[in-house]
């Protein structure tokens, strides 16, 4: 009895091209995650310094909106959050204060490519 051969031999292994992809798609999604998951860590203690300051009871319905923006820019200094406070916005309501950040957060890509998150929080301060 004759055996069939196939007619280019066995092949093993993956050629070089796929290889060479999957490692460039991976060294994408890497770079990306470096560049998002720190804008999210401090989008996160934004968050925790916001509702920290209205457990804390030091903003009520007679605090001004300069002694509010020193109190927010001090407790996020303390952080260590890097967060511009261009887009504070502070409301005055019938019930108290409501304050409003909105904010951009950059994180370098490859050379002159960023990422940008948007980043918004809105706080009640009523009483």
């Amino acid at each position: 009895m004759k055996t069939i051969q196939a007619p280019y031999g066995k092949q093993s292994g993956m050629a070089a091209l796929p290889v060479l992809l999957a490692v460039f798609g991976l060294i994408l999604i890497l770079k990306v995650a470096f560049a998002v998951v720190p804008m999210y860590m401090q989008d996160g203690v934004v968050t925790q310094v916001l509702d920290t300051l209205q457990s804390s009871g030091e903003v009520t319905s007679r605090t001004r909106s300069k002694q509010l923006r020193v109190l927010l820019e001090r407790r996020l200094e303390n952080s260590q959050a890097d967060i511009p406070l261009d887009g504070l916005e502070i409301r005055r309501t019938r019930n108290g204060i409501v304050l409003f950040l909105a904010y951009e957060k950059r994180g370098s890509l490859f050379a002159n490519i960023d990422l940008v998150g948007r980043f918004q929080h809105q706080k009640d301060f009523s009483q």
